[in-house]
């Protein structure tokens, strides 16, 4: 049987390993509820966590949510140079400011995997969300 593939954005990796964020409960119950789920990680992905928890904790904290992270999502996919035309084709396309190249990388991924992902953005179109 093939399983559900999820990609997991920075927000809902944040979200699920720091218990006092705002919307730890909720990316808990997300995990929870699609445990059967393959969780991919995209390698640039872990990047941007890095950043956000470099501005949020000291660096020892940033480390250990970081390698929990690493620990718990063993499906990493690394970013191949081939998709990076297409990628910048869909962050070309965006209208709105705050759009990152992180998130288009992962809409990219979603597409090409036939996969939801796993976030908080509103970036992402409903349909592709998990839920």
């Amino acid at each position: 049987m093939i399983k559900n593939r999820i990609i997991c954005d920075t927000d809902f990796l944040i979200s699920l390993s720091v218990t006092n964020e705002s919307t730890h409960q909720k990316a808990l119950n997300l995990y929870q509820k699609n445990e059967d789920a393959d969780f991919l990680v995209l390698n640039i992905t872990m990047y941007e966590v890095a950043t956000v928890l470099s501005r949020k904790f000291k660096q020892t904290q940033a480390v250990e949510i970081l390698e929990s992270i690493k620990y718990n999502f063993e499906t990493e996919i690394w970013f191949e140079k081939d998709w990076q035309n297409q990628v910048f084709d869909i962050y070309k396309s965006q209208l709105n400011k705050n759009i990152s190249f992180f998130d288009c990388s992962c809409l990219f991924l979603a597409q090409k995997y036939k996969a939801k992902i796993a976030s908080f953005d509103q970036f992402y179109p409903p349909e592709i969300l998990i839920g």
